[in-house]
């Protein structure tokens, strides 16, 4: 993994095989379970917030934003990922600014499609980011989802937490090749932020 985040600064920071107008657009869709009920999780996804987790190690350059942030809870409004203002000195690689998202469809409590309007930061030289869309759906306490052997496991059943199913589905497309390399580089990066963000819904709703 080292090896590939070294790879990663060194293509982006000398623009080495930069793609003329990008790969074909890739789709990574990842699935998450929390043990928490769905509007609570909805929740935790509607309403401004510093998030709590880094981001992971291997991913280098790519650092946890300082904030989400809505314009407004509706089809129409913005939301915008912050990653903080440019500092004089900074490493230039780092990804200061905003991407700036539109709230295509707004299924209240139970999921929103983003779709990307502005990308201020330099991650725009390495991915033009197209849409994420975010579904939850209701599922059963674990202990009912098989049939209880024991009275005592029945009882422990009514006392268990609700839980939601969560996807996250990211469209994009590289800006970077080769192909052989970087598809599933990036797909990685794009499901580790998916991570990042199920880790914040987790905190956020419990």
């Amino acid at each position: 993994a080292l090896v590939l985040v070294a790879a990663l600064g060194g293509y982006a920071a000398h623009d080495a095989r930069v793609l003329a107008g990008g790969a074909p657009e890739r789709t990574v869709a990842s699935t998450f379970v929390l043990d928490a009920p769905r509007e609570a999780v909805w929740q935790a996804s509607s309403f401004d917030r510093r998030p709590g987790s880094a981001a992971p190690w291997w991913l280098g350059p790519l650092p946890a934003p300082e904030r989400y942030a809505f314009g407004a809870q509706s089809a129409g409004a913005e939301r915008w990922v912050d990653y903080g203002p440019p500092v004089r000195g900074d490493d230039a690689d780092r990804p200061r600014g905003k991407i700036v998202y539109r709230i295509a469809c707004w299924d209240d409590g139970r999921g929103a499609t983003f779709v990307c309007v502005r990308n201020e930061t330099r991650l725009g030289r390495w991915v033009d980011l197209i849409e994420t869309r975010l579904d939850l759906e209701d599922l059963p306490p674990e202990s009912a989802a098989a049939p209880a052997a024991s009275t005592l496991e029945r009882s422990a059943g009514a006392q268990a937490s609700p839980r939601t199913k969560v996807t996250l589905t990211t469209r994009y497309r590289r800006r970077l090749g080769p192909d052989v390399y970087f598809n599933p580089l990036m797909d990685g990066a794009v499901d580790a932020m998916h991570a990042m963000l199920a880790d914040e819904l987790r905190e956020g709703s419990r």
